[in-house]
């Protein structure tokens, strides 16, 4: 049995090293053994880049990958943040990712994708590709 907080941190590593490669500067917190770890009870990295904010939750499981989108949409409610993006990835059957975009003022969209950098590009603020 895989430990989980090992499998979320591996998770985590390589999302952050996906948005690298696509020219994101990144940034988590220290980790820490005791509380959440969370930025704003939502993301475990920040991205940004000349014109966008991501806050990016990583997930290893579905559910909570359904339940990490719904607290995303809840906590942008509130908040009249145009350049800020909400990304919940969630790695699926071990090479896929499962990821879903939100942003108040466009349409919310999921994208499964494999381990290619290109198939990444959907985290780029004027692009929209389909699922793949």
């Amino acid at each position: 049995m895989v430990n989980r907080v090992a499998k979320g941190k591996r998770a985590e590593r390589e999302f952050e090293k996906y948005c690298q490669m696509l020219g994101y500067e990144t940034w988590k917190p220290a980790w820490q053994r005791y509380g959440s770890k969370d930025i704003f009870n939502l993301a475990d990295i920040i991205a940004i880049d000349k014109e966008t904010v991501l806050f990016i939750q990583v997930k290893t499981n579905m559910s909570d990958f359904y339940k990490a989108r719904k607290q995303a949409k809840e906590f942008m409610k509130n908040r009249n943040i145009n350049d800020l993006f909400v990304v919940v990835a969630c790695k699926i059957k071990g090479k896929v990712w499962r990821v879903w975009v939100y942003n108040k003022e466009e349409e919310d969209k999921v994208i499964d994708f494999d381990k290619t950098a290109e198939k990444m590009s959907c985290l780029r603020k004027h692009e929209s590709n389909e699922n793949s």
